[in-house]
Formats: structure tokens, sequence, C-alpha cells
């Protein structure tokens, strides 16, 4: 949705408010379209009907609401409480294999001839640039890496993590791994590895993003993070397809997992119907080879880029 309030002022509107959780206040923060950015705890209230209250009382006042509520959660992703959920792969597949999220969102809020017209953004404030900035100076001069190890749930665990991360280290002299995500028991330690996991938070990562020269990540909020700034991305998909998500992105190097259920377009908490194999979905066991095959996709890209930088 962060191109939502830039489209919102181009369609002749003087305010737009945003009310979001605390994810969403930390990726909208900073924007310059957004008039005031309100923080709200869904938790607070007791139930659905409260929360429905709530809706109708924050509404009024406004020429137009937008709520994005079930957008994506069940609009274009079969959540465990849904039918969709238990539909054959392939009917579920044709119902939402298609349908790209910015764009789900873009229609969702009313301007389905906007789609595909707008791309994401994020706003940083000057003294985190800075911060980040100095930070990289270490890896100055090399083929920097982020890696996010794990995601919030199961099918974003990335389990090769380790097995590519000394691939590239020992294919790839000049090369220096990032590591981050939420889960300090899959961090490993190396030469030429720093980890940031625990050090810095989700909305640095996504910063370091963009100045690093290839993100590798399990489907997570980072690879969405990473494709704002065009960096080359191994986004390795488990439940979505590649239209859901990098269809408008650049440096795309996808990776579809070889699970013969994926893309399942599944949202699973408790993974009812999922085949597993040592404790986690089966789609989360991607071919390392394959992951290398794109790595040195973005080390080409690296090396025209370095040579652009020499030759200006």
């Amino acid at each position: 949705m962060s191109h939502l309030p830039r489209l919102l002022k181009d369609e002749g509107f003087d305010v737009v408010d945003f009310e979001v959780n605390h994810k969403a206040y930390q990726v909208l923060g900073n924007n310059p379209f957004i008039d005031n950015l309100i923080h709200f705890n869904p938790y607070t209230l007791k139930n659905g009907q409260e929360l429905r209250d709530h809706w109708d009382e924050i509404a009024k006042g406004y020429d137009k609401f937008i709520n994005l509520y079930g957008s994506l959660e069940y609009g274009c992703i079969a959540m465990e409480d849904d039918a969709t959920y238990d539909l054959p792969d392939e009917e579920r597949r044709a119902l939402l294999g298609e349908t790209n999220f910015y764009d789900q969102t873009t229609a969702w809020a009313g301007y389905p001839e906007r789609c595909g017209k707008y791309k994401p953004e994020l706003f940083f404030a000057p003294q985190e640039i800075a911060i980040t900035e100095n930070w990289l100076e270490q890896f100055k001069g090399k083929f920097t890496f982020l890696i996010n190890l794990a995601g919030t749930s199961k099918h974003k665990r990335f389990v090769q993590a380790k097995e590519v991360t000394h691939r590239i280290l020992n294919k790839y002299s000049d090369a220096e791994v990032i590591l981050t995500g939420d889960n300090p028991e899959l961090e490993f330690q190396g030469d030429r590895i720093t980890s940031i996991v625990g050090k810095k938070p989700f909305m640095q990562a996504v910063l370091i993003s963009k100045y690093v020269d290839c993100v590798i990540c399990m489907e997570s909020g980072l690879g969405v993070g990473a494709n704002v700034w065009s960096t080359p991305t191994i986004f390795l998909l488990t439940s979505s397809s590649p239209t859901n998500v990098t269809k408008y992105a650049y440096n795309d190097l996808f990776i579809q997992s070889p699970a013969h259920c994926s893309p399942c377009h599944k949202g699973p908490y408790e993974y009812r119907g999922c085949e597993m194999k040592d404790g986690l979905p089966i789609c989360v066991n991607f071919k390392v080879e394959e992951i290398m095959g794109r790595v040195e996709e973005a080390y080409q890209l690296y090396l025209i880029k370095k040579e652009a930088v020499c030759a200006s």
C-alpha cells in the first residue's frame, strides 16, 4: 500500500490520513504524502463488532474512506478459516495466482485504472540514511549480500542459508555477507560474515537492502522492500506466484519453490494440510544449485554496475 499516499494526492485529495498498526506505522513513516499517520492497536478492541464500530467512527468527516482490511488476506490469500483454503491446488491457483498484490490494493482503493502506474515507495529520515551509509562504509568495494535467515512463519525459513553463504564466499573472493532475520537461533558466524540479527530492526534492514548488491530472502517483507530499490533480489517464493509478488520488480531474480504444492496461495498458521519435513513445510526446500545460478546473475549485474561507476 506504500504507493497509495501519492496516488491519493494525485487524485486531488488535500488531506490524506492513514490509521495503521505498528508494522505499517514503520513502513509509512516519513511519507511526505501522508498528512496524519495515526497508530492504532486493534488488540485493544474486544470483538469484530467493536472493530466495525471503530471504522464507522473514524470514517466521519472524510470525503473518501478506504478500508484495506482483508484486501490481501482473504482477497488474495487463502487463510485457514476460508473455504478457498481447502480447494484443490489448481483451483486455488486459478483464483488467486494471477492477481498482483499492488494491483489488488490499487483496485480495492477504488482506482483499477491506475493499476501498474505507481511504484512502491519508502521514505527515511536523513539521520537514518546517514547512520546506514556510515555503517556500510566497511563493505565499500565488496560484492555485498543481505541474506534473510527467516521470516515470521515456517514457510519463510531459509534452510539453505548457511550452505549458500559458504558457497558464495568460496566462489567470490570479494563477497561479504550480511545476515538478518528475526530468529537468533539460526545465526551463524564466519569470515566475511556480519550479522545484524537482533541488532538492527526490520526497517533498517530494508534500508540496507538499498545499498547491497544482492538480497536473498524467503517470501518476506524484506524482499518486498528490496524490490522498492530495484536491488537484484533472489526472492524464494513458496506460497505466492511471481505475478503476486514480483510482477513489477526490476532486477527480479525470483525462484519458485520446486515443491509440487507451490504456489499454494495459502496463509497458513497451523499448516493444516501441508506436507511437512523436519517440522517445516516442504516448500522451503530449494535447490542450492539453482540459487547459485541466480547468484551468478547478480554478480554479472554487480560487474556491470562497477564498470559503469569506473567509467563515470
